[in-house]
């Protein structure tokens, strides 16, 4: 879901209750259930996209390292 959100740049409605699920999910707001439910997203949608998400911060961290390493 993140790669087709990063490649595709498709900001639907659905993508945008993801994101705040996510965000809610993430501040301690919600309980991934409760944001499942609130937003009509599925739970397990919510959490791999959240995944997703984390790896793809570890990712671009390592790259910014590598490149003041190398600047």
């Amino acid at each position: 879901m993140f790669q087709k959100f990063m490649t595709e740049g498709a900001f639907t409605p659905y993508m945008m209750a993801l994101c705040r699920a996510r965000v809610d999910v993430n501040a301690g707001v919600l309980s991934v259930k409760d944001a499942a439910r609130i937003y009509s997203v599925d739970a397990e949608i919510i959490e791999q996209f959240n995944r997703e998400i984390e790896e793809y911060d570890i990712i671009q961290k390592r790259g910014c390292r590598d490149v003041r390493i190398f600047s």
